[in-house]
């Protein structure tokens, strides 16, 4: 039809916005296909036109060409894109649901390890009240010494656990962040680190720190790996020196 009549459709310029309709649909080989039959057409018409100049006709025949060309270019970059962006979309969505079922798995791991944890360290703590009150006269008082850390020894991994179970359940990151006195964090990491310590001549050297909001287990967890780290990484033949101060 565009070749055998006069409405000059086969010039060209007419078939860009049909090449821009293939938009529409989902696959950029309508587009290639639709744009190779319009550029076939375009130089056939060329032969079918008789009345026209000869060079205008071959530069507006060029033209359409280019014009042709140039949309089918741009709404393949576009579907190149849009696949691209659906693809990652796609792995996003299939890397989030395995974090969820991570994230559940390892809710699941520390519940569980949390309750089963709790029923020895009780008997540590049982007995070791029963021992100070029983025997609490009659032992020495390094014996005593000994067994005062070690029920505040349990007494933190009480903590700990009650920490690790409430942590568990936080499906992001805590935000119900309260007042907490970074100087008894300190403490007591220090105390929990005190064998390390102790045999690795290290000398801590802490100045007052402030009270601060923030989440508890994550502060404790921090000075922990900062000064694990610090008594980790010493110097060679050297004893470590660790200052911690706020600014």
């Amino acid at each position: 039809i565009d070749l055998f009549t006069h409405l000059k459709i086969a010039d060209g310029g007419y078939y860009i916005p049909i090449i821009l309709f293939t938009i529409l649909t989902n696959k950029k080989e309508y587009t290639i296909i639709i744009s190779v039959i319009c550029i076939i057409l375009t130089i056939i018409g060329f032969f079918y036109t008789k009345d026209e100049i000869f060079f205008e006709e071959v530069g507006n025949r060029v033209l359409s060409f280019l014009g042709i060309c140039f949309i089918t270019y741009i709404i393949i970059k576009y579907r190149n894109a849009e696949s691209k962006l659906k693809k990652q979309t796609e792995n996003l969505e299939l890397l989030n649901a395995k974090l969820k079922e991570s994230n559940t798995e390892l809710e699941n791991f520390a519940f569980i390890s949390s309750h089963d944890l709790q029923e020895p360290l009780r008997k540590i703590q049982a007995f070791g009240d029963r021992l100070t009150l029983s025997d609490g006269n009659v032992i020495s008082e390094k014996g005593a010494d000994y067994l005062s850390r070690m029920l505040n020894a349990a007494g933190r991994m009480q903590v700990l656990i009650n920490d690790l179970l409430f942590f568990s359940r936080q499906t992001t990151v805590v935000t119900n962040f309260s007042d907490v006195n970074l100087n008894k964090i300190l403490k007591d990491v220090i105390t929990d680190l005190e064998f390390r310590i102790d045999n690795t001549h290290t000398t801590i050297i802490a100045e007052e720190l402030p009270t601060i909001e923030a989440g508890p287990i994550q502060m404790r967890q921090l000075f922990q790996n900062l000064i694990s780290n610090a008594i980790k990484f010493r110097k060679e033949n050297e004893n470590p020196v660790i200052k911690i101060y706020s600014k």
